[in-house]
């Protein structure tokens, strides 16, 4: 990015903002000739001694209006090909079979009292396969209690 375009987002944000650029500078560096040094510098290429702010000074003016300030390696600006397929994966199951926390409960509770009228002991990775296995049935089965119940007294 070079100056004419830095001051160009700089210009940007004041519009989105709704700020003024001498209150915008005065937040940054304490006067109010911070942006509008900027703009005739830029606007008249043949001034004798051009001066640009000093990195402070360009670092809190873009704190003040909400601007990344980064310097480092360029960055990669599309998401991974990784990253694409996991939210496209993500997508699909939460349009696929959204997670209804009240069928969940239900589940828990007839895991729960399946298992202890068995007196039935499981551990945590077999019961979640449980759990797992009734939510899904009940899914398919339109919420049919009857066949959650089945599940259940069959490992109980």
């Amino acid at each position: 990015m070079d100056a004419s375009e830095f001051l160009a987002l700089v210009e940007q944000r004041l519009d989105e903002t709704g700020m003024k650029a001498a209150t915008a500078s005065r937040l940054a560096v304490g006067n109010p000739y911070l942006i509008r040094n900027m703009q005739k510098t830029l606007a008249d290429p043949e001034i004798a001694a051009p001066r640009m702010p000093s990195f402070e000074h360009l670092q809190a003016l873009c704190k003040v209006l909400g601007i990344e300030f980064y310097i480092g390696p360029p960055r990669q600006h599309e998401p991974s090909a990784v990253l694409h397929e996991i939210q496209d994966a993500m997508a699909q199951l939460a349009a696929a079979s959204p997670l209804s926390i009240d069928r969940l409960v239900r589940v828990l509770e007839l895991a729960e009292a399946g298992l202890a009228e068995g007196r039935r002991i499981m551990p945590p990775d077999k019961k979640a396969q449980l759990v797992a296995a009734v939510y899904e049935a009940l899914t398919i089965a339109s919420d049919n209690e009857a066949t959650a119940r089945r599940i259940v007294g069959l490992v109980a």
